[in-house]
């Protein structure tokens, strides 16, 4: 092997580091060195060096055959014996993480939402991890797995409250939203019924004639029949007329009794009850990614967001505060507010973002994506500017 260098010393890391200690070095090297932060000739030449060994140690394949030849390099001639050909150790345990998903974008209040992940043993040996859900949620799981062995760790969530949540497991980020629990009108009661219980006859007109005796009574008792109340009666006129015998005599003339006139009872109006008065309801909108296609470590490419809630927005080539795409594990961030790295979105709906590729500075060797980088993706809707809404993938080779 031609320039061969020590790639665990220029990572600074042990010869059995797992794979998320050697990207954690990775990046922090590279926060260190990186020409935007450290503009001297060394520190571009170191970060040349970081690149391919982190390169080589991230790749399983890579790494096994570097660690045989690095182990003959530590060996002394002195103590090296001819001995038959043995094969090689077991690498040692790799746990990682993959296939992040959420069952439920949106739930309502009451309701629960469960998140999963796939963990998988690369290495030779049994290993155990301990894997745990951190954001607004946090909780833990611990699990053994044999050499290629793997397993879906699931998370139970039941929120206590409205809005929009977000939770991370490993290097997966998701986020979804819980909304009020829609009503179902409710349904009268019945009122159960008795039986009617049929009387006798006898029983009938028993009830018949004390109903009558109560009204006789009723009546004679509010209209007595016998009443002291004395009404004048009107004064007879004197007619004089002549009989045969020529004797005067008086002829009385009754004058009719006046008529009573009933006064008539008063009708109560019935007062109009009010009308109810409508209330409003104020609706917002939060976006939600439910896929993201392919990302490539390429310039033009196409990019497919799919979800809900993104607005409406024109196509244009450059930035936007309402949508970025970032290389979490080098520092590369694209398409938001004067990044350097822009974007062209060639279709903005509601429900569907393509963009067409990278521009602005993407250029090797430092303003590129990776194969095997964390990429993350980010929305806020364009008319309201409510979210982010987040989703995670890996870089792919071009």
């Amino acid at each position: 092997m031609r320039n061969w260098e020590d790639y665990y010393k220029i990572l600074q890391v042990h010869p059995s580091a797992e794979s998320e200690v050697i990207d954690a070095a990775f990046r922090r090297l590279a926060r260190k060195y990186h020409p935007d932060v450290d503009p001297s000739p060394k520190a571009t030449e170191k970060m040349k060096k970081i690149n391919t060994a982190h390169d080589v140690l991230s790749d399983l394949a890579k790494r096994r055959d570097y660690h045989q030849e690095w182990l003959k390099r530590q060996r002394k001639p002195s103590y090296e014996a001819p001995r038959p050909t043995q094969p090689p150790p077991p690498s040692p345990a790799n746990i990682v993480l993959s296939d992040f998903s959420i069952s439920a974008q949106q739930i309502e209040l009451g309701s629960s939402v469960t998140v999963s992940v796939t963990a998988t043993n690369r290495g030779g040996t049994v290993g155990s991890k301990t894997i745990a859900m951190l954001g607004d949620f946090i909780q833990s799981q611990s699990i053994t797995l044999g050499p290629s062995a793997s397993t879906t760790v699931r998370f139970t969530i039941t929120p206590d409250k409205i809005g929009t949540f977000n939770v991370t497991v490993g290097r997966f980020t998701g986020s979804f939203s819980v909304t009020a629990p829609h009503r179902q009108p409710t349904q009268p009661v019945p009122t159960p019924t008795k039986p009617t219980r049929r009387l006798p006859v006898s029983a009938k007109w028993f009830g018949g004639l004390l109903l009558l005796a109560i009204v006789i009574g009723l009546s004679s008792h509010f209209w007595p029949t016998n009443s002291t109340t004395t009404i004048p009666m009107p004064t007879p006129t004197s007619v004089p007329t002549t009989n045969p015998t020529n004797k005067p005599t008086t002829l009385l003339t009754p004058t009719p009794a006046p008529t009573l006139t009933p006064i008539p009872t008063p009708i109560p109006t019935p007062t109009p009850s009010p009308t109810p008065i409508p209330t409003a309801v104020v609706v917002s909108v939060t976006p939600i990614i439910t896929n993201v296609s392919k990302i490539s470590a390429t310039r033009t490419q196409t990019i497919t967001i799919q979800g809900e809630g993104f607005g409406n927005k024109e196509p244009y080539n450059g930035n936007s505060p309402y949508i970025e795409i970032i290389d979490v594990t080098a520092g590369l961030h694209a398409g938001h507010d004067a990044n350097w790295v822009t974007i062209n979105v060639a279709q903005w709906t509601d429900g569907q973002i393509v963009i067409s590729g990278f521009t602005g500075s993407y250029a090797e060797p430092y303003r590129v994506l990776h194969a095997g980088d964390e990429i993350q993706v980010k929305v806020w809707n364009a008319q309201s500017g409510l979210g982010p809404a987040v989703y995670t993938v890996i870089c792919s080779a071009p």
